[in-house]
């Protein structure tokens, strides 16, 4: 998507963000980039950015607001 991501690499490896894609659903093209990052315990949206890291249609930021939403529960769901 050409944006900066790769600069959080060194985050993801130590536990302290996440990478997603939202992938447009008629194409399957990659649509926006999403980035998570742990703050005092709480994953936070911290970014939601389209190729060359512009802004999204607002769609998109609700999609990534639902992410983190989900993803903070799955983070607190224990695992057999």
């Amino acid at each position: 998507m050409r944006h900066c991501v790769a600069d959080d690499i060194d985050d993801c490896h130590q536990g302290r963000y996440r990478v997603f894609t939202a992938e447009h659903p008629k194409t399957g093209e990659p649509a926006a980039t999403i980035g998570l990052r742990l703050v005092e315990g709480q994953w936070q949206l911290e970014q939601v950015r389209g190729r060359r890291n512009q802004a999204v249609e607002e769609g998109l930021e609700r999609v990534a607001q639902e992410v983190v939403g989900r993803y903070r529960i799955a983070a607190h769901t224990p695992r057999e």
